[in-house]
């Protein structure tokens, strides 16, 4: 079978635009973290790698403010996450207390995944997976979490909230049920 001259060229631009989207990947999106001005935005900040993981912009690693290995950013889509020394994301989806990053608590920190909560530990690992409504921190190796919860608004600007109803229990740093009275 022969090809004509322009059968080839266009074989060839459709070969080159498949490629092209193929390699077309998303932008880089802005991210936030604390520095000597508060909590200030940068562009570029965040980049994409494959997979769905993110990494910092390693001209921004020098900045972050590192604790035990761990540093806190902010992006408006993504959420509040912890990044390692190298810049990549280990956690996203980091639950909110006082408008930051929840901290780690019996070396576990809440986060959230299609509006369910899970916790993860200090490695990026999800220790307990996101199952539940709502979550509160680990506290002498116990936390509360519900199911069929919802979080209201305590005041009038719903700065602050507070889960409500649901079935209530507590579980201990693997996951497994435990009780409450301690």
């Amino acid at each position: 079978m022969t090809m004509s001259l322009d059968s080839a060229k266009l074989l060839l631009c459709i070969v080159l635009a498949a490629g092209t989207a193929a390699a077309a990947k998303e932008p880089a999106r802005p991210c936030s973290y604390f520095g000597d001005e508060g909590l200030v935005e940068h562009a570029a900040c965040l980049l994409p790698g494959k997979k769905g993981a993110w990494s910092v912009a390693k001209k921004h690693l020098k900045r972050l403010d590192f604790s035990e290995g761990l540093a806190a950013v902010y992006n408006k889509e993504l959420g509040w996450m912890y990044v390692d020394r190298k810049g990549r994301v280990l956690i996203k989806g980091v639950a909110v207390v006082d408008n930051g990053p929840d901290g780690f608590h019996d070396g576990l920190v809440r986060f959230t995944d299609s509006g369910k909560c899970g916790y993860a530990n200090r490695a990026g690992k999800r220790v307990i997976r996101p199952d539940y409504d709502g979550c509160l921190d680990f506290q002498a190796r116990v936390a509360k979490v519900c199911r069929g919860c919802r979080s209201e608004c305590v005041d009038q600007r719903c700065e602050a909230h507070e889960l409500k109803g649901g079935e209530w229990l507590c579980i201990g740093p693997s996951g497994r049920q435990v009780g409450c009275g301690r």
